[in-house]
């Protein structure tokens, strides 16, 4: 049995159904707060836009933080972006749709 890729989400009362990769987040890797942005976590995109203007400010008024902790802690977060936010989805009411009647047949 192979694992999915996909986490595949419907919401019972409005019938929209979403999609949520499984593993690293390779959106918010490249295209970073933008792409926080576009999937609607504005709690994510508030807290890392914080995190920055803080690191910026120690930066240039105290002393120099290292490029690599801001990309490390980045990379950190682009690791359990995709579990983020499919617990929001499950927080608004979304629900795991069954697998085995989503799969598509191939002859």
């Amino acid at each position: 049995m192979k694992a999915d890729k996909f986490t595949r989400l419907v919401h019972p009362e409005t019938g929209k159904k979403r999609k949520v990769k499984n593993g690293i987040s390779w959106t918010v890797v490249f295209f970073g707060l933008i792409a926080l942005l576009f999937r609607r976590q504005f709690m994510a995109f508030f807290i890392f836009a914080t995190l920055i203007a803080v690191i910026i400010y120690i930066d240039i008024y105290f002393f120099h933080i290292p490029n690599f902790v801001t990309i490390g802690i980045w990379s950190g977060y682009a690791v359990t972006a995709n579990d983020h936010l499919l617990r929001q989805l499950l927080k608004q009411g979304y629900e795991v749709q069954n697998q085995e009647n989503d799969e598509e047949t191939v002859p």
